[in-house]
């Protein structure tokens, strides 16, 4: 019977030593029951990765991390120790990516395979590479900008420094007048429109009675305008060409008559242009003249006049 029960002890003992090996080993990422390979990275930071942290090949987990210590060189750098499901073949040069596995910045590795047809054994050490957590990432891409609002910050500033140099005291005592000459303005503006308001009805209202009065004169317009047509008809039927042409002709032989007369031909040439008759007219006049004076001076000696009848009778 005592032996029956130490036996039970010594099983469940024995149990309970390898749950808790199989547990430990659990926690830390090991398979108890599974063959792995192990594998190391040499890193200059980690930044929170721990013992148990995720590998992933192609988003899917193949290991975990086993171990984290200081590589022994004094260098300070970190050596990190993980294991892979020996199913899995690593050509050479595969690259051991540290990368942020949520938003919560848990660490993870991240194998990037090597395109070689030489692969990697186990215990060999991969090559590292190191990708910054989403907080370095926004940092990064929020560097740009940082510079551009500064840059911006600084022409706003400049530009108040100009603004506040040139609306001085006098600009903004000349800002205020220009300001109050222009309420005048709209002050006289709004007087003359109110005071204009009649002349604008009489205006209107005159321009409403010609309206009607052309209205109400339509038709006699009408025939003006038919009127007007009719005479433009008759004028365009006239034989325009024909009395075009005789005014030519007309026009022409008046130029020929001119011509002649200006070379003395005929009366009236020799009339224009014979100074020895224009003389003789001249005398003639002359002599008239002195005549006409005699006869008002003695017109006895060419009147003689009977009063009884004598024998003299002219």
């Amino acid at each position: 019977m005592i032996k029956s029960t130490l036996t039970k002890v010594g099983i469940l003992t024995t149990l309970s030593i390898a749950a808790l090996i199989w547990g430990v080993s659990f926690l830390k990422g090991k398979g108890a029951f599974k063959k792995e390979n192990t594998y190391y990275a040499i890193y200059e930071r980690i930044d929170g990765m721990s013992t148990g942290s995720p590998v992933f090949l192609s988003g899917f987990k193949i290991g975990s991390v086993t171990d984290i210590y200081f590589t022994p060189d004094t260098s300070g750098s970190l050596t990190v120790e993980f294991t892979v499901n020996e199913q899995v073949l690593l050509p050479k040069p595969t690259t051991a990516r540290i990368f942020s596995n949520d938003l919560m910045g848990n660490k993870a590795i991240e194998l990037i395979l090597g395109t070689s047809n030489t692969l990697h054994n186990t215990g060999d050490t991969l090559e590292p590479d190191f990708e910054g957590s989403l907080k370095d990432m926004v940092s990064i891409q929020m560097i740009p900008i940082k510079n551009q609002a500064e840059s911006l910050m600084k022409e706003l500033e400049d530009a108040i420094n100009i603004v506040n140099s040139v609306f001085n005291e006098q600009t903004q005592q000349n800002i205020s007048a220009s300001i109050s000459r222009m309420r005048n303005t709209f002050i006289n503006l709004d007087s003359i429109v109110y005071d204009g308001k009649g002349k604008i009805g009489v205006i209107l209202t005159n321009i409403e009675s010609i309206s009607t009065m052309l209205k109400k004169n339509n038709h006699e317009i009408s025939n003006t305008l038919s009127n007007v047509s009719s005479l433009t008809d008759s004028l365009m039927a006239a034989n325009i060409k024909e009395t075009i042409m005789n005014a030519n002709s007309t026009l022409t032989e008046l130029a020929e008559i001119s011509a002649k007369i200006n070379n003395g031909e005929g009366s009236a040439g020799q009339l224009i242009n014979n100074d020895s008759l224009y003389f003789n007219i001249q005398d003639i006049t002359y002599n008239l003249n002195l005549l006409i004076e005699d006869l008002k001076q003695n017109p006895n000696r060419y009147v003689h006049i009977s009063v009884f009848g004598g024998k003299d009778k002219k």
